[in-house]
């Protein structure tokens, strides 16, 4: 007689236990949870306008989320889904050196009714916000960044083998695009991304049809630029015929294509804070006004006459647009008070606030100064300032260069911030919390001295060189 050593499981309890082992292999698998943060936990010197992004590995009960979606410091802000990520958009900058937390409690669930398991807790570090710009001057550039403490240390961005022409930041302060020459004489626009340090094409402009003004829309969906077009010439050489304005959804460079008349010229490309495209169309004289969520189709919805067809600066609740244009006047008529009436016309540039829904235009350059050259306005984020460059052209006042100024957001106060009759200032940009004012400073005085990068504090009125050689500053946040 022979005795087994342990009792037989029965087959049907092994199936039994088989099944349920998978059932809950299924369900764990299929638990839904958070896949991505950004920006990543434990960042440091992140930007004052990061966005937030949540991705979850499954489709998710969207008010389960965002109920339970908590950020410390509070701000107020944009909260919406772009597929499987929840993105909060902040519409004030994170306090500088600061520590956010972002907090999802438990108790959320997918679109399935599988609920997470728990919640989930990450922080980040927010920096100081930082300058980019272009150098050298002069020759082959490349984008360089260089924080504001004292004897802070450029930090070099790209390496391009041509240099590169102008750059646009992305709000968030995340992510620079920029037009760069290429081999052969074309241009590529290209992507550098500050957080990962990767840089790749996003659109490549052969020679016959070189792109530049590359700017990127405020949600980083479009990105805008010039395109000019060449045209078969005396002796059989290609001549630049036209420059037409191109419109591209981020990333999808098949869908690429011009948005101006094809018979008009048409430069200038920019943003407004509403996500409308704006260019100048040379042929009639007007900025046209577009919206890309229509369709890249879909005509102008509005025109603004203007002579110079430069763009000037948006109010930050993109229902105003401030640019500058041309006075004309006789002087025999008094329009140009103080005047020696010899009859001769004058022209002189002026600030024009316009309400792009209703049209009213209203001369905006302050102080009552009729011979003048104003130009280059810049409403501060917060809107209660406006910068702008100014220059005197009557005899007792007139100088070589151009100053900066700036002027109440009710303007009806306007004083210089800068006091060099030799010197010219322009490129204005403003840091994202409006208590900074960058620009560039050039001697025309002494042509041989290369540009400078200032920036100026506001309310102490304390300026502070930057950077030799460099041009065109804008802020990272």
């Amino acid at each position: 007689m022979t005795f087994s050593s342990a009792r037989r499981i029965p087959s049907v309890l092994v199936i039994g236990v088989g099944i349920a082992i998978g059932i809950i292999l299924i369900l764990v698998l299929n638990l839904p949870r958070v896949s991505e943060f950004l920006p990543s936990p434990g960042s440091r010197g992140v930007s004052s306008m990061a966005r937030l992004s949540l991705r979850f590995n499954r489709p998710m009960d969207s008010l389960s989320i965002v109920s339970r979606f908590q950020v410390e410091p509070a701000l107020p802000g944009k909260t919406y889904w772009n597929d499987q990520t929840l993105i909060f958009e902040p519409e004030e900058p994170w306090p500088a050196d600061s520590t956010v937390t972002v907090t999802l409690l438990g108790g959320g669930r997918g679109i399935n009714r599988l609920p997470m398991l728990g919640g989930r807790s990450w922080s980040f570090e927010v920096g100081q916000p930082s300058l980019v710009y272009l150098w050298p001057g002069e020759g082959k550039s490349d984008l360089y960044q260089i924080a504001l403490e004292p004897g802070a240390e450029p930090r070099r961005l790209t390496e391009s083998d041509w240099g590169i022409q102008d750059y646009s930041i992305r709000a968030d302060g995340a992510v620079l695009v920029y037009s760069a020459q290429a081999d052969g004489g074309g241009t590529e626009l290209r992507l550098y991304d500050l957080i990962s340090q990767q840089d790749r094409l996003l659109f490549a402009c052969e020679a016959e049809r070189p792109c530049s003004a590359v700017v990127l829309s405020p949600d980083g969906e479009w990105l805008a630029f010039e395109r000019v077009e060449f045209a078969m010439g005396e002796a059989g050489r290609l001549m630049p015929s036209i420059t037409r304005v191109w419109l591209m959804p981020f990333g999808d460079e098949r869908r690429a294509q011009a948005v101006s008349p094809p018979e008009h010229t048409a430069k200038y490309p920019s943003w407004a804070p509403t996500g409308w495209l704006v260019y100048f169309d040379d042929r009639i004289k007007a900025l046209a006004l577009m919206n890309p969520a229509q369709g890249l189709e879909s005509p102008p919805f509005n025109y603004i006459p203007t002579s110079l067809g430069l763009i000037g600066g948006w109010s930050p609740d993109g229902t105003r647009l401030m640019y500058p244009d041309i006075v004309f006047a006789e002087e025999d008529t008094g329009a140009g008070p103080g005047s020696p009436g010899d009859g001769r016309p004058l022209y002189f540039s002026h600030l024009y606030l316009v309400d792009v829904t209703s049209g009213r235009t209203s001369d905006s350059s302050p102080g009552g100064d009729w011979m003048v050259e104003d130009a280059s306005p810049r409403f501060s984020p917060d809107g209660l300032w406006v910068a702008f460059t100014r220059k005197y052209l009557d005899a007792e006042r007139w100088t070589p260069g151009r100053q900066v100024w700036l002027m109440n957001g009710e303007r009806t106060e306007a004083q210089p911030i800068t006091d060099e009759p030799g010197a010219t200032f322009s490129s204005l940009a403003w840091s994202p919390d409006s208590k900074r004012l960058t620009f560039m400073r050039k001697s025309v005085a002494d042509l041989s001295q290369p540009p400078e990068i200032w920036w100026v504090d506001v309310t102490s009125g304390l300026a502070t060189r930057v950077v030799e050689g460099g041009t065109l500053p804008g802020w990272i946040p």
